[in-house]
């Protein structure tokens, strides 16, 4: 009988922690800075089909994102896929983003939407690994802005950056 007591208490005890664990809410933490347009190369594959249309794979870009904040700030790498013509088109990048201060990336999937206007927008979402496993960023970008080139994180003459704004999700 004891010991179907202190099994039973065993596993009443159990849930309690494994409930109190499973309730304990997100911690949210908002950004907002920049994504400093550094450089790139050329795609592995491009091509304009009749109408206008562009398609492109492998693209690779680099830029710096700059924050404020030691879990998102450092160089990120982007490979590019897309089909656009002038009036539309999207943009998907497979992005990695290596923050300086910490130990692990974030592997983001980035879509950039064209409009008619020659204006986008863009939305990402990424998982951290290493120092960040366990965590979601998620982003919006605004349209680029003029950057001082000698005002950037990185050796460029492209003068412009997009505004970045977030949030990251840990369920630590």
């Amino acid at each position: 009988m004891r010991k179907l007591i202190a099994v039973a208490s065993a596993a009443v005890l159990i849930l309690v922690i494994g409930a109190s664990a499973a309730g304990a809410p997100a911690t949210r933490t908002p950004f907002q800075g920049f994504i400093h347009f550094c450089g790139g190369g050329p795609d592995e594959v491009f091509f304009v089909t009749p109408g206008g249309t562009v398609h492109f794979r492998g693209g690779i870009n680099f830029n710096y994102w700059e924050t404020g904040n030691t879990l998102i700030d450092g160089p990120e790498s982007n490979i590019s896929h897309g089909n656009f013509n002038p009036t539309s088109g999207a943009v998907s990048l497979d992005v990695t983003l290596e923050p300086y201060a910490r130990s692990g990336t974030w592997d983001i999937s980035q879509i950039l939407n064209f409009r008619g206007n020659g204006s986008f927008s863009s939305h990402g979402v990424g998982h951290g690994t290493g120092d960040l496993h366990g965590m979601t960023i998620k982003f919006t970008t605004e349209e680029p802005v003029f950057f001082d080139p000698d005002d950037k994180p990185c050796f460029t003459d492209i003068p412009v950056s997009a505004p970045v704004s977030g949030v990251i999700i840990s369920s630590r």
